[in-house]
């Protein structure tokens, strides 16, 4: 969305006195629902454990993400590789976005593709949190190694395919049997 044009001098006064006029919403309860308490969050005691044992946190498994090709990545950007498939996330909560996201990697690898194009959105300015989400949890998604070892690489997308709003997504050479 691009930015508006500025306001002239009567416009801004305009506005400025509306502006003044307007007070807060006060906070509204939504009837019905039961108060709820907070959950106890501490941790319960430890065992006493004769000597000393550590044992390593279980962190989940990364995916090995390979570095992308970057001749490829230019043939898709300028339309000379085609883009197999493509997922538009646009619209959708977490958790619908996060199957379906699983669901179209999982699907095109199976019927050998090789690069899709998943249109996150941008979200809005980074000042904002809890903006972007979606962005978000797709390239954590890819990260933590979500779509079993299919993905190859991913990079943002070019302008006209979505920018900063999309990704290519490189999936792996179907294994030769």
């Amino acid at each position: 969305m691009r930015k508006g044009r500025d306001l002239t001098g009567t416009e801004r006064k305009l506005w400025n006195s509306v502006a003044r006029t307007v007070a807060p919403l006060p906070e509204r309860k939504i009837p019905g629902l039961p108060e709820t308490k907070e959950p106890d969050l501490a941790l319960p005691a430890p065992n006493p454990i004769r000597g000393e044992t550590r044992v390593a946190p279980v962190m989940p498994r990364r995916s090995p993400l390979q570095p992308a090709d970057p001749q490829r990545e230019k043939l898709v950007a300028r339309g000379r590789l085609p883009i197999d498939a493509v997922l538009d996330l646009h619209g959708l909560r977490q958790t619908e976005a996060d199957k379906r996201t699983t669901a179209f990697i999982t699907r095109a690898a199976l019927l050998g593709h090789r690069v899709l194009l998943v249109i996150t959105g941008k979200g809005s300015k980074e000042g904002e949190q809890g903006r972007g989400v979606l962005k978000k949890r797709f390239l954590q998604g890819i990260e933590m190694g979500h779509f079993g070892g299919a993905v190859s690489s991913v990079r943002q997308a070019h302008q006209r395919h979505g920018g900063a709003g999309a990704f290519y997504v490189f999936l792996r050479a179907p294994k030769k049997r």
